[in-house]
Parts: C-alpha cells; structure tokens; sequence
C-alpha cells in the first residue's frame, strides 16, 4: 500500500489575469502556481506579457481581472508596498547602481528586511 503524499501548497497563485493597454491585450487570462519551496522561471519573446504579469502579480499594475492570493491572503487589492512587507518583492531591470555607494550597501538596498536570502 503506497502512502498518501501531502500536496505542497501554493505560495503564489494568480488566476485569471487580464490587462490590457487600450486595444492591446498584454495578458489575457493568465493562470500561475508558484508551489512553496520551487524554482520558477518565466520565458517568452519580448512582447509577451512577461514584465506585465510581474507588475499585475505585485500589483505594481492594477488587474482589469483576476485574482492573485500570496501566501494564503487575496494581496490584489493591496498597494505594493504592503505586499513587499508580507515578503513579495518585485525588482527592476536597472543596470545602474547609485555609484555613491559601496556594492554591498546597493545589495543592501535592493531589498531590506525579507526574510530569503541573507547576508552575514
């Protein structure tokens, strides 16, 4: 008799997801599970909606629909900035660093008080 193997839950989940820019639809009913404890990547052509569903996942941009809960809780509805503080941080493609900095003082910046990764 085989046992019974727990279901890892999902840490991030979104679905039906939907923005759009005027008549461009950039995402249209998108659908994510991000298990607890995964690696996920994300690939696609540039124009694929990829940068627009990070945006709608931290709500950086506001879903025309959908859901998107985080850790157990509906986060849609919430500003960004209450979502970085229950551990959903979004990142930029900026290549600059403030260069009156030390590196690690950046590194420091980018993200303070999340509970990943740290630095000792």
């Amino acid at each position: 008799m085989n046992p019974t193997v727990a279901q890892p839950s999902s840490l991030l989940s979104a679905t039906g997801l939907c923005k759009s820019f005027g008549g461009i639809h950039a995402v249209q009913n998108a659908e994510i599970h991000v298990e607890q404890g995964s690696i996920v990547g994300l690939i696609g052509p540039n124009g694929a909606g990829k940068t627009t569903l990070f945006n709608l996942l931290c709500n950086f941009l506001t879903p025309d629909q959908g859901t998107v809960v985080f850790d157990g809780t509906p986060i849609q509805s919430l500003p960004c900035h209450k979502i970085a503080l229950q551990g959903m941080v979004r990142t930029f493609q900026v290549a600059r660093v403030l260069s009156r900095l030390s590196v690690l003082d950046n590194m420091l910046l980018a993200a303070p008080h999340q509970q990943g990764e740290q630095l000792r």
